[in-house]
């Protein structure tokens, strides 16, 4: 298996890089957007810069998945030149209107990108002050993320080859993984700095993907000078921009606030850490614990899961649905049909190229959004049909696209499914769910402004028909409250109790909750009268907002302070806490920056992805760290993580096998013959002896392995202190390491 990219020493100054790059595709793709996007007051601007990154890592994908054109720099670049040279063909055919749109727009496009700038800023610095990818006990699991990104960039072709089982391919939602590895091929920035930098990108898209999604369902949208009404209008929709962001992606839990009003923060005097973990993990006696997780915490804890690498998309998707909501739909009139035919065909193209994308990067948010597709395009069709169009076209309109949308979305995304086998079904487990007081402390701001907003619909009594306003935020409201619910009483076969279906039902339902709130709050505070009750909900809407705010104001500094070495000046190296940190195995305490030395030694000489023996241990720990910095596939990494991929395939003994090889090759239990015909049967082509490894295994066995470089059966390419790098000749036969994930002997 080749490789595209060679990952190289961390070079922080080339690391704005990605940034500008992906500013620079911006304009090429809001051409592009402009004119199928009418329904958009801001045209498309606040979709731009996710869709570009989808369109081209989409793109690269399709070409190395068909095994057309390898996924590397030239293919990332080949389609990066393609998106923009059709945005500037775009753009050159709307320059009119682009300036007419840039001036009447300015100070909206300018706010936008201001948001954007400074939130990707602000989370580089949090990522600087503590960009370690490893922590012994509140790391996480960063070692897996940069193991399977990693091995995304050096992947050739799709699926990508399993870091961590090696012959095996990953059985996992990837994609995720391919946005930001399209990133590296583009700059050239290492995994280990390129890590710190995806994620402020993936927070800043997430915040301006809110930002869009609310102020575009709230501002004129009619062509002309804003003034007047259109300006009030205009004012109202950037601030209820600006708040979305600040409740869907700056917001939190009032579970700080709370415990530091009550004096209860004091009894976790001994566990710093619980000003950024408490707020989202609850358990209880004699219960499985629950995660309810919500978008701040994602991205300050900073594991680039599923559910993180996928926010950005979840965003862009509701911002589709505005633009399905507000769209003007075909069917109005045979003239209107013609001309709005093609934006809403390119709508639902796009949108289910949004959805698929979601499902091959974190499947748990597909029916969600897909469902809410639909409701939305059935309520689009309803509107029509209140506008005079027949209801049998209104009907026709409505299910037709209800079912082309997951037909495509599942046709763009075919060559994943070929290989991939997910871990069907679901359970009802009704049991070990969170107390009120926990749902309370998540969602309380969310519950006391929708429903102080739907009493206010329902006093008024409207008799005119609900506009896209007032209709697309209640659907989101309804599914945040579904969501809940499906997190509470579903889990998938293969959960840990139920915490992964709590921690995605939290983000699922804090996103579209929020992002109802934000369109309901700046209403309610401007309808509401003036007098004791008015300034009373005010107050209480205030301190709410002010609690959640307290979350990211108490949790930022204890997250950056719980690291290795705060002695570690700002860096974006991944890698940087190697060179003080120490580990200790059976009571054997060591450095790790004799890893560092050697992991560096086999980025820059060992080309391709060879497998790499190396030790194996529970979760968590020091073991699979070669495989994790360098991508080269070892033959087993966290073992429990290795099962759950293999779930459907009952692949348990395999992995057991393995954990039992790994032992008896260091442990010296056969004769150094067989040794070396099992190293040549599995495909390994270099070994790695470290301190971990001395510390896990008998002198008497690691010997074995010097006896046999003396003997010039293998050879010893690295010897740095107690480290040891030997490389193992191919045998006569070839490797029975399958990509079936099992071993023939």
């Amino acid at each position: 298996m080749g490789s595209a990219v060679r990952p190289g020493e961390p070079g922080e100054p080339a690391a704005l890089a990605g940034l500008a790059l992906l500013a620079l595709e911006l304009p090429g793709l809001l051409a592009l957007l402009f004119r199928h996007l009418p329904g958009l007051p801001d045209r498309g601007f606040a979709l731009a810069k996710t869709l570009a990154l989808l369109l081209l890592a989409y793109a690269a994908w399709l070409l190395g998945s068909a095994h057309l054109l390898a996924f590397g720099p030239t293919s990332v670049w080949l389609c990066a030149g393609l998106l923009l040279v059709l945005g500037a063909a775009a753009g050159w055919r709307a320059r009119r209107e682009l300036r007419a749109f840039a001036r009447e727009r300015w100070a909206t496009l300018l706010l936008a990108e201001q948001l954007f700038l400074l939130l990707w800023l602000s989370f580089v610095v949090v990522r600087a002050l503590n960009p370690d990818l490893w922590h012994p006990a509140r790391g996480g699991e960063k070692p897996m993320d940069l193991a399977f990104l990693t091995a995304v960039v050096k992947s050739p072709f799709f699926p990508p080859y399993d870091p961590w089982f090696a012959g095996g391919f990953l059985n996992y939602r990837y994609f995720g993984f391919v946005l930001v590895g399209a990133l590296v091929h583009l700059t050239g920035v290492p995994p280990t700095t390129a890590y710190n930098l995806a994620v402020p990108t993936l927070f800043a898209l997430t915040a301006l993907g809110a930002w869009g999604a609310v102020y575009n369902l709230l501002a004129p949208r009619t062509a002309g000078r804003l003034r007047g009404r259109r300006l009030q209008s205009e004012l109202r929709a950037m601030l209820a921009g600006a708040l979305a962001v600040a409740l869907v992606a700056l917001a939190g839990s009032l579970t700080n606030a709370l415990a530091l009003l009550s004096g209860s923060a004091a009894q976790s005097g001994g566990r710093p850490e619980w000003l950024y973990w408490d707020a989202t993990h609850f358990a209880r006696p004699g219960q499985a614990g629950v995660a309810i997780e919500f978008p701040f915490f994602t991205f300050l804890y900073g594991d680039m899961q599923p559910h993180m690498l996928a926010l950005p998309l979840v965003l862009a998707a509701l911002g589709l649905l505005v633009a399905i909501g507000r769209g003007k739909s075909p069917g109005a009139g045979a003239a209107l049909a013609r001309r709005a035919l093609g934006p809403w065909l390119v709508v639902l193209g796009t949108l289910a190229l949004v959805l698929g994308a979601l499902r091959a990067a974190d499947g748990w948010d597909y029916p969600a959004y897909l469902a809410l597709a639909i409701a939305t395009i059935g309520l689009a069709a309803w509107r029509m049909h209140r506008r005079g169009l027949a209801g049998r076209a209104a009907i026709t309109i409505g299910v037709g696209a209800s079912l082309a949308l997951p037909a495509l979305s599942l046709l763009l995304f075919a060559p994943f499914d070929q290989r991939f086998a997910a871990n069907g079904g679901i359970r009802l487990l009704p049991d070990s769910v969170a107390t009120l007081g926990d749902l309370l402390a998540v969602n309380a701001l969310w519950l006391f402004v929708l429903l102080s907003a739907a009493a206010l619909l329902v006093r008024a009594r409207r008799s005119a028909p609900p506009s896209a306003a007032a209709l697309l935020p209640s659907t989101w409201a309804l599914g945040g409250l579904l969501s809940i619910a499906a997190g509470y009483l579903l889990a998938a076969p293969d959960d840990v109790g139920r915490l992964d279906g709590t921690l995605h039902a939290g983000l699922q339902s804090w996103v579209l909750l929020a992002s109802a709130a934000a369109t309901a709050l700046p209403w309610l505070w401007r309808t509401l009268p003036r007098g004791a009750i008015g300034w009373g909900w005010r107050a209480g809407a205030g301190l709410l907002i002010a609690g959640a705010l307290a979350y990211p104001l108490s949790a930022t500094p204890a997250r950056i302070a719980d690291r290795f070495d705060a002695r570690i000046g700002p860096t974006l190296d991944g890698m940087a806490f190697m060179q003080t940190a120490r580990w200790a195995e059976n009571e054997r305490q060591f450095p790790l920056a004799e890893d560092a030395a050697a992991i560096a030694w086999m980025r820059q000489n060992i080309a391709g992805t060879p497998i790499v023996l190396e030790a194996e241990t529970a979760p968590y720990r020091w073991a699979g760290r070669v495989s994790a910095y360098t991508g080269l596939p070892t033959l087993l990494g966290w073992p429990w993580h290795e099962q759950r991929q293999r779930f459907v395939a009952l692949a348990g003994g395999v992995i057991d096998r393995r954990e039992r090889l790994i032992a008896r090759l260091y442990s010296g239990a056969e004769p150094a013959g067989a040794t070396l015909r099992d190293l040549q049967l599995y495909g390994v082509e270099y070994v790695y002896v470290g301190q971990l490894e001395r510390a896990l295994y008998p002198a008497a066995g690691l010997a074995q392995l010097d006896a046999l470089a003396e003997a010039g059966q293998i050879t010893a390419v690295y010897r740095r202190d107690a480290t040891v790098i030997y490389q193992v000749p191919t045998g006569k036969l070839p490797p029975a390491v399958l990509a079936a994930d099992t071993t023939a002997r």
